[in-house]
């Protein structure tokens, strides 16, 4: 009798009155990472009435991640939550998130809602409204930030800002002193001082090259993490470097897929990473199709937070993309070299024995396509015969973000206006590159991946977390390969330039690699690892393998200068010079390209086989060529 009391107590109260007990949830949220460590992260919700708000303490569980674990007592279709960073009263809630698209003082985020049967959320703050306003002493928003200020890069990044200078910028929040400590252990030694500034760049010269430095951000008393670079490397030192085409952040497929792009450039360790631009999306705009507002500035948050441990490790380099919009705050927070002043938008550095040249190819809405060729062509002129002359430069690269000859089927005229258009007055930028001798040209805008070859030169299109288009059918005869994928695009550099792609799963795209060279002895450093029949050739800038059994076990011409190598004429005599031997350093040598050495599957002695290995190896490089050549569906 007691027991059947009992449930129907239980049901009159559970579905009579329309509530139902109290569950726990689990609220995880990621938070940006300007949140300031002293503030708490607060759960503002209604779950325990639905006409009342409170506000529930989360617990710091990692860097940027909050959790707390609370009872839910109202029906899950009427549960609305948020978070803050700090407490909201009647008057004022300066902590609260805002959405994505927030801009000045709109973009407020409407109530999150509970889906029904959750125990679990999994979310994310992109922004809080604190970071972009004046907060008192009491908490309360006094004012919006100037532009400049709006976009808050709270770790440490690093650029190259002059010949052998790197520069480390820092964004405060509010802190009326910030000093970087610096030096080449954890003790530092070296201090530099900034007050009342809310962006901090800080200058290092009177670097040694190649030389490892440690780091850290002391912001108003409270030391930040210790960080390392590595100063740029003198020539014939062997570096790395990373390249990242479009990360372009739209929602959680992308940050998912960039964050393994960049987990993987982090594995690689690289001394230095160039981008291609389009580091952000940017909205259409009140006019419509056609009309762009300028990049989010949650979105940059989002960006910096997971490139974090990237930017704060190794210079970024970046081209302007068509997304930046030219926005004043994407020059105004990184400091560049000025190689063409007043212009800021294209420049020029050297780190090694490798010059970078990085160009700039407009915005989305209405950009002056004539003006940009007009304004960078004959610089780059003059700065790609200065770094053909230089004996210190070995190999040249350019970056820009609307690049030709990618295999995607949009965006194709784009870059391909920037390559073919000339005048009477002014070269194509396609000449110039034939001309002198550019190595590699690295290319955003076309979301896929393309490795494509032209009179010498190499043309890598990449996206590295950005939504990827289709590629187009048939394959243009300079096509290497293609694949509708983002990717991870890592280069060696010691005698060779050695390239190396990894899809976002980390498998190698083998038939993309390459590594180019000089003369033919540039090669030696690939052969380490190969079987004694390989032997390795300098043919059209390009490190090649022949299956064969040398009669003098050894690479031919390896001891001259120009040894054969089919580089346009060029005697490279005076550049090698300054190459050591050993070149590849601890730095490591670029792993043999296009999967392997290719000729472990030849008998190295047999002779009553020869016709038949013979009939082998050709199978073997006919196949090779291909697959080097077949799309991809």
């Amino acid at each position: 009798m007691l027991g059947a009391l009992a449930g129907s107590l239980w049901l009159l109260l559970t579905f009579g009155t329309g509530s139902a007990w109290a569950e726990p949830v689990t609220f995880s949220v990621e938070v940006p990472t300007c949140t300031p460590t002293a503030d708490p992260v607060m759960l503002r919700s209604n779950r325990l009435s639905t006409d009342s708000f409170r506000h529930d303490a989360l617990t710091r569980v990692a860097p940027t991640r909050w959790e707390g674990t609370f009872d839910v007592a109202v029906p899950t279709s009427a549960l609305r939550y948020r978070y803050s960073a700090g407490v909201c009263d009647a008057t004022a809630c300066p902590g609260i998130e805002k959405q994505l698209d927030y801009i000045g003082t709109g973009g407020d985020l409407p109530d999150r809602q509970l889906p029904p049967s959750t125990t679990r959320t999994d979310d994310h703050v992109f922004i809080w409204r604190s970071t972009l306003g004046h907060v008192d002493a009491a908490g309360q928003l006094t004012s919006i930030r100037s532009p400049t200020e709006q976009v808050a890069f709270c770790a440490p990044y690093l650029s190259v800002s002059a010949a052998s200078e790197v520069t480390v910028g820092y964004d405060s929040l509010g802190a009326s002193r910030v000093e970087l400590e610096v030096g080449l252990t954890t003790a530092y030694g070296t201090s530099m001082v900034h007050t009342g500034a809310y962006r901090n760049h800080f200058a290092l010269s009177d670097l040694t090259p190649g030389q490892r430095y440690h780091y850290r951000v002391v912001d108003n008393g409270i030391p930040g993490p210790d960080h390392t670079f590595t100063a740029p490397h003198a020539p014939g030192d062997a570096f790395r470097f990373a390249f990242l085409g479009d990360t372009q952040f739209y929602g959680p497929l992308q940050r998912t897929d960039t964050d393994a792009v960049v987990a993987q450039v982090i594995d690689f360790d690289p001394h230095l990473v160039v981008a291609a631009g389009d580091l952000v999306a940017s909205e259409m705009g009140p006019r419509g199709p056609g009309s762009w507002n300028e990049p989010e500035m949650a979105r940059f948050s989002v960006f910096f937070g997971m490139t974090e441990g990237l930017m704060a490790h190794a210079p970024f380099m970046a081209a302007m993309g068509n997304h930046e919009e030219d926005a004043f705050y994407f020059w105004d927070a990184f400091r560049f070299p000025e190689s063409d002043a007043p212009a800021i938008d294209h420049y020029d550095f050297r780190w090694g024995h490798v010059h970078f040249t990085v160009l700039y190819t407009g915005t989305t809405d209405g950009y002056d396509f004539e003006g940009i060729l007009d304004s960078q062509t004959h610089w780059m002129e003059r700065t790609l015969e200065a770094a053909a002359l230089d004996p210190e430069v070995r190999f040249k690269v350019v970056v820009l973000h609307r690049g030709p000859l990618s295999q995607g089927a949009r965006h194709r005229s784009d870059g391909m206006a920037f390559f073919e258009t000339e005048t009477d007055l002014r070269p194509s930028w396609q000449t110039l590159w034939e001309r002198h001798q550019v190595d590699v040209v690295l290319a955003g805008h076309n979301h896929n991946f393309t490795v494509a070859e032209l009179a010498g030169v190499r043309y890598v299109t990449s996206c590295s977390g950005a939504p990827t288009h289709e590629l187009r059918e048939p394959w243009e005869p300079t096509t290497r390969h293609a694949e509708e994928t983002c990717t991870a695009n890592l280069f060696t550099v010691g005698r060779t330039l050695g390239f190396e792609a990894r899809r976002l799963d980390g498998s190698t795209i083998d038939d993309a690699a390459f590594a180019l060279c000089r003369e033919h002895a540039d090669c030696e450093e690939l052969s380490g690892p190969c079987p004694a029949e390989t032997v390795w050739r300098c043919e059209s800038r390009e490190c090649v393998h022949r299956c064969e059994t040398p009669t003098d076990a050894g690479v031919p011409d390896g001891g001259t200068p120009d040894g054969g190598a089919e580089d346009g004429g060029v005697n490279d005599a005076s550049t090698d010079s300054s190459l050591p031997d050993d070149a590849g350093g601890d730095a490591g040598a670029p792993p043999p390209p296009a999967g392997g050495c290719g000729c472990r599957s030849v008998p190295s002695t047999a002779p009553a086989h020869g016709p038949v290995a013979l009939a082998l190896l050709l199978v073997v490089v006919l196949s090779r060529r291909i697959r080097r050549r077949a799309p991809v569906h």
